[in-house]
């Protein structure tokens, strides 16, 4: 089994299929809506919306492909999809050249929208025309309002146009009243995967590698400790337990911290690659957010630190917020300042991939460490007599711990979002 974690849509749609986990559900929801698009007039025109890396290609393939072996509902269906980089799309005409490519018609060099919406519509004939879109959010950015305001006046004229599309976050053309597809597309979250999901297909993946005692330990009770250790640090993200599956054995997923190192450096280009579109503020604001032991900053204590003006920084974590960058909390009323919002990255992996760089992953391997022995004890108390044992030569991260667990608010807040449960779990 070929595995392709940042670019699914390469791989054998059967091998995608086996190892789909966690997302019944979603392909429930999918299979209807596309069984209703072909053997009735209903078009629930949907939008996939999930953070980078939570399977929103995975899930379009698969329920694509398990929707088209149904024969009544494959002879009903013409799907024609756009690239996921959508390289080249700057207007709606190229859009339509691009969905004509994809259906193999030649239609020359013919820039006429009329032209090529009649040559697509006549491709499908009696079918109904199924257009999948990745990154609706960059596509509709090239478009434009105009652009915009053309498709959705082709796609409800003819009535005969499914759009399924898939967008890390929601973004002014679908979300602002004033935008043509306002209220035009069904918004269906896809969200990370849970420990036990990740452990599900961390174990498929391990037979499927013929690897017979990795998957015998991540089903034992240790194995099943050891994954919700790893659970914290990945947020869920079913790209990153993809990743983390070529870094285990038995021995790493034992001692964990080798494991989650060489996690952390096998996403080192991926993180790079991303940090580098950003703009420069927006780099300077992700790595301070990333590089203290506080995992949550005001937006003052960002531009103290890093030396751009507060307005700066304030509208870009709005635009951070917006784009699945960060999440931002306020301490609970009657509790704290109400007008300090706390900002903190959204993926605890970011966090140390700045980290573990930067000062050779002592703090990674501390959480790591914690997390284990959290993880691994029989019972709470015995978790918190050894990190109690750990508190006395380390501070730092461990002193907020501490006030977190003392039921210091702020310092929950400020406390990185995979130890939360060792304060949780307690207070219950």
């Amino acid at each position: 089994m070929s595995i392709r974690p940042f670019t699914p849509s390469q791989e054998r749609i059967e091998d995608l299929d086996r190892r789909t986990v966690g997302r019944e559900r979603l392909l429930r929801i999918l299979d209807e809506r596309l069984r209703l698009t072909a053997t009735t007039k209903t078009r629930q025109h949907t939008l996939l919306v999930g953070p980078r890396g939570s399977g929103k290609t995975h899930l379009l393939h698969v329920a694509l492909h398990r929707s088209l072996a149904d024969p009544e509902v494959a002879k009903g269906l013409a799907v024609a999809r756009i690239p996921e980089d959508g390289v080249g799309v700057t207007s709606y005409t190229d859009l339509l050249r691009e969905l004509a490519r994809a259906l193999d018609l030649d239609v020359g060099r013919e820039r006429s929208a009329g032209v090529l919406e009649r040559a697509l519509l006549d491709a499908a004939g009696k079918r109904t025309l199924v257009i999948v879109i990745e990154n609706l959010d960059r596509i509709f950015r090239s478009l434009g309002k105009p652009g915009q305001q053309d498709l959705r006046s082709w796609v409800e004229t003819t009535g005969r146009i499914l759009i399924l599309a898939a967008t890390p976050s929601l973004f002014s053309s679908v979300r602002d009243r004033s935008m043509p597809w306002f209220g035009g597309l069904i918004w269906t979250p896809v969200g990370g995967l849970s420990a036990a999901e990740g452990r599900e297909l961390l174990t498929l993946l391990a037979r499927a590698k013929g690897d017979e005692p990795l998957a015998e330990l991540l089903e034992s009770d240790r194995g099943e400790a050891r994954v919700k250790a790893i659970s914290q640090l990945t947020a869920g993200s079913p790209r990153i337990w993809m990743v983390l599956s070529d870094c285990l054995t038995v021995d790493s997923l034992d001692e964990l911290i080798p494991a989650i190192e060489k996690l952390v450096d096998e996403l080192v280009p991926y993180y790079q690659q991303l940090l580098w579109d950003l703009p420069n503020n927006h780099q300077m604001i992700v790595r301070q957010l990333a590089e203290g032991a506080e995992a949550a900053m005001t937006a003052s204590e960002i531009a103290a630190e890093t030396g751009l003006a507060q307005q700066t920084v304030s509208k870009a974590l709005s635009l951070l917020k917006e784009t699945h960058w960060v999440r931002d909390e306020k301490l609970p009323k009657n509790d704290g300042d109400q007008r300090l919002t706390f900002y903190s990255l959204r993926e605890p992996m970011l966090r140390h991939h700045f980290q573990w760089r930067a000062t050779q992953g002592e703090p990674l391997r501390l959480i790591v460490d914690l997390l284990r022995e959290w993880y691994g004890a029989a019972d709470l108390r015995r978790g918190l007599e050894r990190l109690s044992r750990r508190a006395a030569d380390r501070d730092g991260l461990l002193a907020i711990l501490e006030r977190a667990r003392s039921g210091d608010r702020e310092a929950k807040i400020r406390l990185p979002a995979e130890l939360s449960p060792l304060v949780n779990e307690e207070a219950e």
